[in-house]
């Protein structure tokens, strides 16, 4: 296993030169720091151990187009492991960004009534963009599935809140429609 401070330090030198001064727009550079803040955020967890370290760093790096991009990821790849990954890994790895991954994985999940598993992959979303309206569905439908129904429609009414798409807000009205005929005829 590679040694965490040299890991450490190759990660921030490479993402912190990245954001070398250039006629960027004042929303890229305030974006950038924000980056930077959560990028070192999850460093510092990465030296405690944090399970959690993995998944922020992953999303601030996938956020980047770049070539530091590229060699924060093989870093990141060396980190998770001593092995070398085989094709399909190598496959599955890449094809989609962190967030549709973990929402992917929450609809799998869901589907295998796995629901408690569809809750975790939905939470890794949220923390790292609480504004995506689609991982509060799904948490929202896990939380309907489990028998939670003031936790699903706490997490619908807050999708709702965030502007949904046109169809996902056909859905949630329906959801949050059967969840009060479900509460209402409990009574």
């Amino acid at each position: 296993m590679i040694k965490k401070s040299l890991v450490i330090g190759t990660l921030v030198a490479l993402y912190l030169g990245s954001f070398g001064v250039s006629a960027t727009t004042v929303n890229t550079e305030v974006a950038g720091i924000d980056d930077q803040r959560m990028l070192i955020e999850s460093l510092k967890k990465f030296v405690d151990d944090n399970p959690t370290a993995a998944d922020e760093m992953e999303y601030v790096i996938q956020k980047k187009e770049d070539s530091a991009r590229v060699k924060m990821n093989t870093m990141l790849e060396k980190m998770a492991s001593d092995k070398k990954p085989t094709d399909s890994e190598e496959l599955s790895g890449g094809t989609l960004d962190f967030i549709s991954r973990h929402l992917n994985l929450a609809l799998v999940y869901f589907y295998e009534s796995k629901y408690w598993l569809t809750l975790e992959e939905c939470n890794t979303v949220i923390k790292v963009a609480p504004k995506n309206t689609l991982a509060w569905i799904r948490r929202g439908s896990g939380y309907y599935m489990l028998g939670q129904y003031e936790q699903a429609k706490t997490d619908w009414l807050l999708a709702m809140s965030l502007g949904p798409k046109k169809t996902e807000k056909v859905d949630l009205e329906r959801f949050l429609a059967k969840l009060e005929n479900l509460v209402a005829s409990e009574k």
